[in-house]
């Protein structure tokens, strides 16, 4: 069998990786076979380190990612990224300092138990299929079917939780006609970004003094594709938008103009991109493709810098988050598994989910406000021939070993719950449910 000059090497590599791994016989064939020897100058396992380095990165620009990656990852927690010339302005550490600060340790111990205590619950006219807490905790929104869509202030309690939803102090929002898949809030102002199933983009402008009294229109973006996740960017300028389309979309709030990236080999396959996320610096973006493959981006050029290729074994990835240190991305995907990855080292840390012998319609996963834990709901097809047209599992994992701390699947009864949210100041969960309501609940850990 003749063998390329320029290859001998390589195929001496993988005859001293064989005899490493103790296949001598498997070595002396290929090796009578391809008239080569086993390079016994390389170190012990060579071919392996390569790629335990190099081998999970499939994407695009092969080798080049990770150390443009991990270069962004130093220029992150060194204070700086990206170049000058973008339209994205630097945000100031002091102004993030203390966020960080106080949620950059993940999985720093795990819990023994938790309790519960549902410390709120109001009820929609339609299913809820969307939400969205602001920056400060102190108003939740709600985007359900047929253009409905509410916003109610959070109240302060005194025993059980800091707060808990006042649906009498809340108002409808108005103007779509679609189902409203998205929502938002503006980090520095009293703004929300709403997207539909009409392919519209809306923000609003909320007044709340204690109610909420009014909220008003004030920008109609229209969107060729239908709306599926939306992500404010910390400065406050532009909102990133992940629709049926595969081409990840930045808008600028004030003028209303897109950008996206210039390399059409970047972007994800036909499908869409199902949800997007941005760290508390606003170094880094993160989509989540229905093609299963993760992306990561310099959200100062829209470059992607790494791609997490058949994340998810090749089904839609659902959603992503970033952890506060901005070191982690949590993903889900429809293979109903939600996994960690490292992003330093670029490969997967833990995963939890997957035992459900049935299709998985939907797979959500939030981090916890301690950052030592995270929400999972998870939706599948129903048992055929039975009455419920889904299964629904609502769970609390430990991100230490991924254990259950916390079981909440009959929440909802037998009814999905199609978004989930925490508070930024308290460990709890806020689910949003097919029968219409929104739950808050108080984790207590023992």
């Amino acid at each position: 069998m003749p063998v390329l000059n320029e290859k001998i090497p390589f195929y001496e590599t993988l005859l001293r990786q064989l005899k490493d791994d103790n296949l001598s016989n498997t070595a002396n064939s290929l090796a009578a076979e391809l008239n080569v020897e086993a390079n016994n100058l390389v170190k012990s396992d060579h071919l392996y380190s390569l790629y335990s380095k190099y081998g999970y990165n499939q994407s695009s620009e092969g080798f080049n990612e990770p150390s443009k990656l991990n270069a962004l990852l130093e220029s992150i927690h060194g204070g700086n990224y990206g170049s000058d010339d973008s339209c994205i302005p630097d945000l100031s550490e002091k102004v993030l300092d203390k966020q960080i600060q106080q949620r950059s340790q993940l999985a720093q111990g795990s819990p023994k138990w938790l309790t519960v205590w549902i410390t709120g619950e109001f009820a929609m006219q339609s299913a809820c299929l969307s939400s969205a807490i602001s920056s400060d905790s102190r108003l939740l929104a709600v985007g359900g079917v047929g253009g409905l869509a509410t916003v109610t202030p959070l109240v302060e309690e005194t025993k059980r939780s800091k707060r808990k939803p006042s649906p009498e102090g809340g108002t409808t929002v108005v103007g779509h006609t679609g189902n409203v898949t998205a929502l938002s809030f503006h980090p520095h102002k009293p703004l929300l970004i709403s997207g539909g199933e009409d392919n519209r983009i809306l923000l609003h402008e909320i007044s709340a003094f204690g109610v909420v009294q009014r909220v008003n229109i004030i920008k109609h973006i229209r969107e060729v594709s239908i709306i599926n996740s939306l992500c404010v960017h910390p400065c406050g300028d532009f909102v990133l938008a992940g629709t049926s389309s595969s081409i990840l979309r930045m808008y600028d709030l004030a003028s209303g103009k897109c950008y996206t990236c210039a390399n059409a080999w970047g972007q994800h396959e036909p499908g869409g991109i199902n949800g997007v996320a941005v760290t508390i610096g606003g170094a880094m973006i993160a989509t989540a493709g229905q093609d299963g493959v993760i992306k990561v981006w310099d959200a100062k050029s829209l470059s992607p810098i790494h791609s997490f290729a058949q994340s998810h074994r090749g089904f839609g990835v659902q959603n992503v988050s970033f952890d506060a240190s901005q070191n982690y991305i949590l993903s889900s995907g429809l293979d109903g598994v939600t996994r960690l990855w490292d992003l330093r080292k670029q490969r997967q840390v833990i995963s939890v989910g997957g035992r459900i012998p049935r299709p998985c319609i939907a797979n959500l996963a939030i981090f916890l406000q301690d950052q030592r834990m995270i929400g999972v709901a998870s939706v599948y097809q129903g048992v055929p021939n039975s009455a419920a047209q889904f299964y629904s599992e609502l769970q609390i994992h430990s991100l230490l070993d991924g254990s259950v701390t916390l079981n909440l699947s009959e929440a909802h009864s037998v009814y999905p719950v199609w978004s989930i949210n925490t508070y930024c100041d308290e460990l709890s969960l806020i689910t949003c449910s097919d029968d219409g309501t929104t739950r808050t609940f108080r984790l207590l850990e023992a």
